[in-house]
Parts: structure tokens; C-alpha cells; sequence
């Protein structure tokens, strides 16, 4: 808390150095914004555990919040697109702010106790991480996909990736559910052959 109230006087002095009260608007107008900008910076450089650059830290925030608006109107987590769109940033930015958002908090791998503070928590370090393993998949899945139409590839990342019924596919598609089927199962034959 001290050092909290340290930078929010860090942040009056600016506001005292900056303000111009020819200007016409009060000085509380002035400092109160100048204040929390000084502790937002503070709390965006030292409560993560990797220093990313500061416009993915920023959109990594704007995607909590943007998440937090979209889920109760989708009735599931937003895609990446749907994020893109929502936030008017590019799909790739989106994905890097996603994968920073993880390193925000770490957990030190020497740390014998959990978080409650009762005993060793043998699950929290040493796990294998399958993380280039999983990125691999997803340059070979890329690849299989473009054996496919457009609106195939739609239909099966709908059912693999977003995890829809074949019902809500064909809803969202405008097809039946039994094209949804015939094309789920013409689409894997293909991506079964071009990864031979």
C-alpha cells in the first residue's frame, strides 16, 4: 500500500509540473486522471512476470474485458476472430496478446508448498509441456485444411475447433444438419488422404 501511495504522489507531482490552469478546468479535473494513469503504468510494469511490450499488455487487459462482454451473448468463450473483430485488432496481435496473457503469473519451480500454504503440491511443477508439440499440430492441421473448400473447412473447424454440435453447425451455416454430416465425413477422408 505504501508504495502505491508513493506513485499516486509520483503522479500529483506530474500533475502539478503539467497543469495549466489557463486552460479553464479545475486542477482535481486534471490530477485525478494523471494520478491513475501513473498507477495503471505501475501496476502494467510490475505485476507481470515477463515484461511484453506495453500495447500487448494493454490488449491483453481490453481482451479480458472484451471476453467478459462476449460470453454471456455467445453462450461460450469468444474465437480469436470474434475477439479481432470486437477489439478492431489484428488476429495475429490477438494471438500474442492471448499467449502473454499466460505469462502474466508464474509459479516457481522450487516452491515445495501450495498455495494454501498446508504441504508440498506435487502437481504444480515439473509437467511436461506439450507446448511445441501442440504448435507443430496446428502447421500440419493448417495444411490439411487447404485440402478443403472454404466453407468445408468452416464446417469441420466449427465442429473440431469451436466444439458445436452438428445441429448448431447447421443453424449457423444455413445448411442441414445432414449436409453438415456428409461433409464432416467427405472433409476427414480428404484430410486423411493429403496427410498421407
Amino acid at each position: 500500500m505504501e508504495d502505491l501511495e508513493q506513485v499516486a504522489c509520483v503522479g500529483l507531482l506530474n500533475a502539478i509540473d503539467r497543469f495549466d490552469p489557463a486552460l479553464g478546468t479545475r486542477f482535481s479535473t486534471f490530477a485525478v486522471p494523471t494520478i491513475l494513469g501513473e498507477l495503471r503504468q505501475h501496476f502494467r510494469d510490475h505485476t507481470w512476470a515477463v515484461r511484453p511490450p506495453r500495447r500487448l499488455q494493454a490488449l491483453s487487459v481490453q481482451i479480458e474485458h472484451a471476453r467478459d462482454d462476449l460470453v454471456p451473448s455467445l453462450g461460450r468463450q469468444p474465437t480469436v476472430a470474434e475477439l479481432s473483430e470486437r477489439l478492431c485488432a489484428a488476429q495475429e496481435l490477438v494471438l500474442q496478446a492471448l499467449e502473454l496473457a499466460v505469462t502474466r503469473h508464474t509459479v516457481p519451480l522450487d516452491d515445495p508448498w501450495s498455495s494454501d500454504g498446508d504441504g508440498p503440491d506435487e502437481h504444480r511443477s515439473g509437467r511436461v509441456d506439450d507446448g511445441y508439440a501442440r504448435a507443430e499440430d496446428r502447421v500440419e492441421l493448417v495444411s490439411l485444411l487447404r485440402a478443403l473448400s472454404p466453407p468445408d473447412a468452416e464446417i469441420v473447424l466449427l465442429r473440431f475447433h469451436d466444439e458445436l454440435t452438428q445441429d448448431a453447425i447447421a443453424r449457423r451455416v444455413g445448411v442441414s444438419q445432414m449436409h453438415v454430416s456428409r461433409v464432416l465425413r467427405r472433409s476427414l477422408v480428404r484430410m486423411r488422404d493429403a496427410a498421407a
